[in-house]
């Protein structure tokens, strides 16, 4: 029975969703993060330091799972702010090019024009940026 727990344990926890970071890092802070689905409304100078991959995430953790990932992930690298883009490709799987693609909100519904799709692939770009002084 002990073996039983430990295997659920492992399972449960190599399931859960991650950020990985790549970039700059700078001292660890405990600010407020600000959070932006694009960068046309940051109305500060910025520099991009680094940026997130999300690892082991499906649609049952949830889009503000992924915020809070990133803002957690943002506040330890020392980024004063996050850029989340979603982006969501549909079509059908037979042929050869994507029907539809699109960049959204986070949280955002997509807006298919045209036709039902077949499938959806979501992926999310996560930028950490800091303020230029």
């Amino acid at each position: 029975m002990p073996a039983l727990i430990v295997l659920i344990c492992f399972l449960f926890l190599s399931c859960k969703a991650q950020i990985e970071y790549l970039g700059a890092a700078r001292p660890s802070h405990h600010r407020p993060v600000d959070v932006y689905v694009t960068d046309q409304a940051i109305k500060k100078q910025y520099t991009i330091i680094g940026k997130g991959y999300l690892r082991n995430w499906n649609q049952i953790h949830g889009i503000e799972k992924i915020q809070k990932l990133a803002e957690k992930k943002a506040a330890q690298k020392g980024a004063d702010g996050v850029i989340l883009w979603e982006q969501n490709m549909s079509g059908d799987p037979l042929l050869t090019q994507p029907e539809r693609w699109s960049t959204e909100e986070v949280g955002a519904a997509p807006n298919w024009s045209t036709h039902q799709a077949i499938f959806r692939v979501v992926s999310f770009h996560i930028y950490f940026i800091k303020y230029d002084n």
